[in-house]
């Protein structure tokens, strides 16, 4: 298909010899005309300016009204691109939910066609044409160009202003659709309202270029959606500020605080954050809020309760060992001294427990080593989105380049390891307390720098100062090691160093030899986020060899997603699961081994201690308190289903027992709730007032619909597993509400899905063999925690069966009106209905309903649900 836009030949006609007319003549879709005069012409009707109001498709005259006399911007755009699916009427229509907006954008006043002017070259057979407003002020992409243009206070402003129109447009239903830093223009007051000087330097940002507008759903074949679109502004604004080195000295805090903004809107997980748009709004308030505030100045700010949810958040170690609580018990199969595998929903606290594992963080605690639990081993913390991911991800993207530069990925993979394990040895070794424990001695230590060193042809090992530490020095050196073998790869050129991949093991390996404590105390890695979606799985067969080698020096624990990493090695030999390491599942452990007074206790001590730390007064017990009269899910169940499908001013989602009731570990998503609860009832330091049943219901209710919508943005399979989504989550609430009760009288909790098979037959695998494409979306269901698979269990039907279990995750079912604890299920009788639901969940939930009709009493489509045994 060919690209719809200005043809070359027309784009240099227009800079360089167009001769406009005097007057342009639009006609709208009605039939009716309007004239204007085009202005900027000189006397031989050349416009000044065209080439830098020009885009791929279109280009901007400035005219005037020749009734009112008022100067409007007109872009005339190419009509092919408005002569499929879209006219210049269904523009006019979209353009008219723009009014309520105030000045925020820029719409069109009228749309229509023009013809093309007279020697046009490659000119189509009209134009579509909008007039708008003309706006008197500069582009963000034009201020950018200049020294000074961009300012920490205007790019804060901006970054408001922007997410604001995008959540109106969101709102309405709509997407801009074509959104960059040349079509937000900012607009000085004007002199005649302006009262004094500081008025005349206020300005207003305004959006352009509303030429793309889309209905939100319609789907785009642009690299961009309008939340890339703002993540790239934000990362144009910041590196304007960063190309002026007077900003950077001025504002660091302001620069580190947009930087974390970014990485967390760049999160594959949109919601993992930003569930709302106004949390985003939230963080940029506080960031044009720092522009004040110096280096020095950051670390007196009071911490707030609900900041920091995620261990990025944290970097300060000494409020992470705070804020961490191990009153789970999982916790302990985590910190005991043998490979895992942790997984579970994103915001589980997989990244929090790693971090609190390291010995760099465990030095912050005033805690004596030999009196804590947690130094079975060594531990050093490796960040795959922080060490790994982009410096690997874009290897696969050339097929055959991954194995063809094995080695390397291997050797760049053990210089990050033993960079971070040098930094940890060097940090404790400054420690008198961890320098005794882990009997760190300086000569020792020295002989094993010098060990190493000799493995390489080249010594990489510097100069230093007297008074630097060899060790720290040494990281460095192995760091500056790691970029250049980067960088051969990068440009495709000869290695210089290359690495066996035994070479991280044989390291370990002197290192307890020298060190004998380490014996007792192995190097553990904590590699975290080890997951496809940060390591290419053509990548992580490479690493696997080197993360599964079997050494008693060392061991590695892995945190990912559910179905996050490729078990076979490069080669493709097998790893046995149950020898190499233990799985410990988040979602299994909360949903299915945590009882609930261990769910509610734990929640308790988490929300308390964050509110203790920040100096507030209030509790949980005098803040949230408990769940009384729904404390039991079937009272709560019952009560929604007397209320029937409306639910009016009734709030029964409140109290601890509702928040345990919705946690499935995704311990994030908790303490979004309570912030949201807290803001909502305005708590503050000083209040020990409990937060009204109101405010609890419609906090709860928020942070669940925000998290339901953004499974639309999931990437991949995002519309497929909202359709699926919103239709069970729909399904599972008429059935409560209107649907027969179950045989002992209570309403029907059906949150769950259930499907027996032979023993042997795996129901993903058949998925793999005659659906692959179901299966896709299966996976990402699942790994997403949309759906929480359980525990195969034994089937009801003889011992050579068994049973897989899917249930809605407990976070969503607020925002669809359910209770939070699933009684029954829906048992399949075959593998075809999960085809159904996956490619038909509308049908599938239609069938489901008809089943449950408030009258029906004829044969059951599938058996009788209940406990499964």
């Amino acid at each position: 298909m060919a690209t719809i836009q200005l043809s070359d030949r027309l784009r240099a006609w227009l800079k360089d010899v167009a001769l406009v007319p005097e007057t342009l003549e639009l006609r709208k879709p009605s039939g009716s005309i309007v004239q204007f005069r085009i202005l900027e012409r000189d006397v031989d009707g050349k416009v000044s300016g065209i080439a830098s109001r020009m885009g791929k498709k279109g280009f901007v005259l400035k005219v005037l009204d020749l009734d009112t006399n008022a100067e409007y911007a007109a872009k005339l755009c190419v009509s092919a691109d408005y002569d499929g699916q879209r006219s210049e009427k269904d523009e006019a229509v979209l353009a008219t939910n723009l009014r309520g907006a105030g000045d925020l954008f820029a719409p069109p006043l009228h749309i229509g066609r023009v013809q093309p002017f007279a020697g046009m070259p490659d000119s189509p057979e009209s134009f579509v044409c909008f007039i708008s407003d003309w706006i008197e002020g500069e582009t963000i992409e034009s201020l950018a160009q200049r020294i000074g243009g961009l300012t920490p206070d205007l790019v804060a402003e901006v970054s408001i202003q922007v997410v604001r129109a995008l959540n109106y447009l969101k709102n309405k239903g709509l997407k801009h659709d074509d959104l960059h830093w040349g079509n937000v223009m900012v607009r000085p007051m004007p002199r005649e309202l302006a009262l004094s000087e500081d008025d005349l330097r206020k300005v207003s940002v305004v959006i352009i270029d509303l030429g793309s507008l889309k209905p939100f759903a319609q789907q785009t074949a642009k690299s961009k959606d309008d939340h890339l679109a703002l993540v790239d502004l934000l990362c144009q604004m910041h590196n304007a500020l960063w190309a002026q080195r007077s900003v950077v000295a001025s504002h660091p805090v302001f620069i580190k605080k947009i930087r974390t903004i970014i990485q967390c809107l760049t999160d594959d997980d949109q919601a993992r954050f930003y569930p709302r748009a106004e949390d985003l709004h939230r963080d940029l308030t506080l960031l044009r809020d720092s522009i004040s505030q110096s280096e020095t100045d950051a670390p007196e700010r009071r911490f707030r309760p609900f900041e920091a949810i995620s261990a990025e958040h944290l970097a300060d170690d000494k409020v992470l060992l705070r804020l961490f609580r191990t009153g789970l018990p999982w916790f302990q199969d985590v910190l005991e001294p043998k490979p895992i595998v942790l997984t579970g929903p994103r915001g589980c606290g997989k990244s929090m427990i790693f971090r609190y594992m390291a010995v760099t963080t465990q030095i912050n605690s005033e805690e004596d080593p030999h009196a804590s639990k947690q130094h079975a081993g060594f531990g050093v913390y490796i960040s795959c989105a922080t060490h790994l991911q982009n410096h690997l991800l874009w290897i696969a993207r050339e097929e055959g380049r991954t194995q063809k530069l094995a080695t390397s990925i291997s050797t760049y993979f053990q210089l990050v390891v033993l960079r971070e394990l040098v930094r940890a040895l060097g940090l404790a070794a400054r420690d008198e307390r961890f320098k005794k424990f882990f009997d760190l001695r300086p000569s020792q230590l020295d002989a094993w720098i010098d060990w190493i060193s000799h493995h390489f042809d080249v010594s990489i090992e510097t100069p230093r100062t007297s008074a630097a530490s060899r060790l720290l020095h040494f990281a460095d050196d192995l760091d500056r090691a790691r970029v250049q073998v980067h960088l051969k790869m990068l440009y495709g050129q000869p290695p210089t160093l290359l690495l066996a991949d035994a070479f991280l093991g044989d390291v370990t390996s002197k290192l307890i030899e020298l060190c004998p404590r380490l014996k007792s105390h192995p190097v553990i890695f904590l590699l975290d986020d080890y997951t496809d979606t940060r390591i290419n799985p053509e990548v992580q067969q490479i690493l696997n060899r080197v993360v599964f080698e079997r050494r008693s020096s060392h061991f590695f624990k892995i945190s990912c997603e559910r179905f996050g990493f490729k078990i076979p090695d490069a080669q493709g030999a097998p790893i046995d699961r149950d020898r190499e390491f233990t799985v410990v599942d988040v979602g299994h452990q909360t949903m299915e081994v945590l009882q609930a007074h261990q769910a509610r206790n734990f929640l308790k001590e988490l929300i308390d201690c964050r509110l203790e730390y920040a100096g507030w007064k209030g509790r949980c017990e005098t803040l949230i308190g408990d769940s009384t009269p729904y404390a039991h899910d079937n009272k709560l169940a019952d009560f929604i289903r007397s209320t029937g499908s409306k639910q009016g001013n009734h709030y029964y989602y409140f109290g601890m027992t509702t928040l345990s009731g919705m946690w499935s570990g995704d311990i994030a998503a908790i303490l979004q709730v309570v912030n949201a609860m807290c803001m909502q009832a305005s708590v503050g330091p000083n209040t020990e007032k409990k937060i009204s049943a109101q405010h609890q219901h419609q906090a709860i209710v928020a942070i669940s619909k925000a998290l339901t919508r953004a499974v639309l943005d999931y990437h991949p399979f995002g519309t497929q597993l909202y359709a699926i989504l919103q239709a069970f989550g729909s399904m599972a609430h008429a059935i409560l509400v209107k649907g027969t009760p179950h045989k002992e009288g209570n309403a029907r909790r059906l949150y769950r899905l259930e499907i027996s098979t032979d023993s042997t037959v795996v129901v993903m695998d058949e998925l793999e063999k005659h659906r692959p494409e179901h299966a896709r979306v299966a996976r990402e269901l699942l790994r997403r925690s949309v759906f929480h698979p359980f525990s195969d269990s034994r089937g009801k039907e003889g011992p050579g069966s068994k049973t897989t279990r899917w249930e809605m995750r407990p976070i969503f079912r607020p925002s669809f009106g359910l209770s939070l604890v699933r009684e029954h299920y829906i048992d399949l009788k075959s593998v075809d209905d999960i085809y159904e639901l996956l490619s038909d969940p509308k049908a599938f939930a239609e069938k489901i309903e008809r089943r449950y009709e408030d009258g029906n009493r004829s044969k059951p489509l599938f058996a009788e649900e209940g406990d499964t045994p």
